[in-house]
């Protein structure tokens, strides 16, 4: 009986390693799958931040808006006119000589070629509404920006990940 009772231990203790070995095996399976699966998930955010380094950033900011404007513009200035014409004289003029009228005809062209100085100081009053319609372009490269350190920090720290995987 005590042969019988020992061989019944011996054979549940065979059953209970295999089953122990059995299970670790499956233990073991699924953690290197799991490892896998974290090595490709490990991967592909490094690419999408390589993908996300080498982008550019591209957006059409639209401004649509009114602006009012309220207020005088000063003006002075000191210009300076240029004349330059003819002055067409065709006239009689009554002269009296030794006690005798007469009519002296006079015609000529007088030419005038002078600047004429002109002070402005004054303000001019404004009052209107500006309507702003505006397609703002806003373009950056990803690696010019703050985001470059940023993003070089996560990707360093991703391949230290990978490389413990």
């Amino acid at each position: 009986m005590q042969n019988r009772r020992d061989r019944l231990l011996l054979g549940l203790a065979l059953l209970l390693a295999l089953s122990s070995l059995g299970l670790n095996l499956v233990f073991f399976w699924q953690m290197n799958r799991m490892r896998d699966s974290a090595r490709l998930a490990v991967d592909q955010g490094i690419a999408s931040l390589d993908e996300l380094y080498a982008s550019d950033f591209r957006y059409d900011y639209h401004l649509k808006e009114t602006i009012p404007f309220k207020g005088s513009i000063p003006i002075r200035e000191d210009l300076l006119f240029p004349i330059k014409t003819e002055v067409i004289i065709d006239t009689t003029i009554p002269v009296t000589l030794f006690n005798v009228a007469l009519s002296v005809p006079i015609h000529t062209t007088v030419p005038i070629s002078t600047q004429v100085p002109v002070n402005v100081d004054t303000s001019v009053p404004v009052s209107l509404t500006l309507p702003l319609d505006l397609k703002i372009p806003i373009a950056f490269s990803v690696k010019d920006s703050p985001l470059d350190g940023v993003l070089q920090r996560i990707r360093e720290r991703l391949t230290q990940l990978r490389e413990g995987l």
